[in-house]
């Protein structure tokens, strides 16, 4: 650290000045650079709030010019911390074009990273050499330094004015009402579900939840296969290793009986289709792990995986089967529990892919009448329920030798109870599992 001490941080003053002046005289050049920069941007003090002032006005849709600037900053306070009038008409005439003002608020932001990255290397650097940090903290810190940077258009910000935020979201609003109908996040291929999430949204921790050999591996399967045409896919695998995994899909996607496909008990037409199955999953980009179990290091593993193949989705298969968060104290398995939740849902929204996490459920619903789960069935799972922006709870009532239910044959039901939905609304959405195939589809026909 004391190695910097005498250096001078990276900055680029002439190419500062040179978008200062360039804003002053074009409104245009106002256009071009206010979503690239920020008053940190700038590593002259003087220059940040001549910055502040120019936004203030262009958020305003005001007119931004010298003497609208300046009655900006007196009004701000800040005209003499900046120079004065003088200082501000001197700025005003340094460059006599605005035509290269995108490339100079380039060259000012990749000043101003470099600083950012520094800054940060020396509390990385500080929290190595103390012993009461965790190797996994400092590893997650370093693995996060550079993505947090945001190296896109805007860089560091804790906070976002209502004008920044407002616009994009408006934007977004506007590309669904060009595409009616459409779904907003990623789609699980689930028309009834689809149409009640409106996808799999990025950021969001999906959890589905259910009891054992209910159908959740096989719906985390399905959606990864239905996903893979849309975005890349991660799955990592706790439960069973990557291979008897890989035969599930191949049955789902050949359409077999994934016991005859393992027992070698298929006829050519079937062994056809296996071959022309293989061809098709080696081709989608779907990336599978067995060997990640800390959430750490999925997260670490996850975020080089978006870097490297820009995944859309993760699967985890599943949540409570996961190790303890390493460095995080626990006295006793809810707490354990609670931090894999938080260090899923944290993953999810550093990434910004939704995370499809499932879940096991406790005994609960199999000491009631009705078998259907509820939500305080994964209450003693710690934080989960809390967590998940989207909670899908799965029931099978032919588990329970129910086959019928109101004169309708339900042998191959798999219901889907939304119950909760932070953005959207709850219900049931009733699908078709063809158990020994491990295919999932809409109700009303074969999927």
């Amino acid at each position: 650290m004391s190695a910097n001490l005498d250096r001078l941080p990276p900055q680029a003053l002439d190419y500062e000045r040179a978008v200062l002046s360039a804003c002053l005289l074009d409104a245009d050049a106002v256009d071009a650079t206010r979503g690239r920069l920020t008053p940190e941007s700038f590593y002259l003090t003087a220059h940040r709030h001549v910055w502040t002032a120019i936004c203030a006005l262009h958020d305003r849709g005001e007119a931004v010019d010298v003497l609208t600037v300046r009655a900006e900053m007196e009004k701000a306070g800040t005209l003499e911390q900046a120079g004065g009038a003088v200082a501000l008409a001197q700025l005003a005439g340094e460059v006599g074009t605005s035509a290269n003002v995108e490339y100079h608020a380039a060259l000012v932001r990749d000043a101003y990273v470099r600083r950012a990255l520094i800054v940060r290397a020396d509390r990385l650097t500080a929290a190595a050499y103390d012993p009461a940090t965790s190797t996994e903290d400092l590893l997650n810190a370093a693995a996060a330094l550079a993505p947090t940077l945001d190296t896109g258009s805007r860089g560091i910000v804790a906070w976002q004015a209502a004008s920044d935020v407002i616009w994009p979201a408006l934007e977004s609003l506007e590309d669904s009402w060009k595409a009616p109908g459409e779904i907003a996040g990623v789609p699980t291929g689930l028309k009834d579900l689809d149409d009640l999430t409106n996808g799999l949204q990025a950021g969001d921790m999906v959890t589905v939840a259910a009891r054992p050999s209910t159908g959740k591996t096989a719906l985390g399967l399905m959606i990864c296969w239905n996903a893979s045409p849309h975005v890349p896919v991660g799955f990592v695998s706790v439960e069973m290793s990557v291979r008897p995994l890989a035969t599930r899909l191949l049955a789902l996607v050949a359409r077999v009986d994934s016991q005859d496909l393992r027992r070698g008990r298929l006829g050519p037409e079937q062994r056809d289709a296996v071959g022309r199955a293989a061809r098709q999953i080696a081709e989608r980009p779907i990336h599978f792990s067995e060997t990640l179990r800390e959430p750490g290091h999925i997260a670490r593993e996850a975020r080089r995986l978006k870097r490297e193949k820009g995944i859309g989705l993760l699967v985890i298969d599943y949540l409570q089967l996961l190790d303890p968060v390493r460095g995080k104290r626990a006295d006793n398995r809810e707490q354990e529990v609670s931090a894999i939740s938080r260090a899923i849902k944290n993953t999810a929204r550093d990434l910004n892919v939704p995370v499809l996490a499932l879940a096991q459920l406790n005994r609960e619903s199999e000491r009631r009448t009705d078998k259907r789960p509820i939500l305080a069935d994964l209450r003693d799972s710690g934080s989960i329920e809390a967590d998940s922006d989207v909670v899908i709870l799965l029931h099978r009532p032919a588990r329970y030798g129910v086959l019928e239910q109101a004169g309708e044959d339900v042998t191959h039901l798999l219901e889907a109870h939304i119950a909760k939905q932070r953005n959207g609304p709850t219900g049931t959405v009733k699908l078709f599992f063809n158990e020994a195939m491990g295919l999932i589809g809409n109700w009303g026909g074969q999927p």
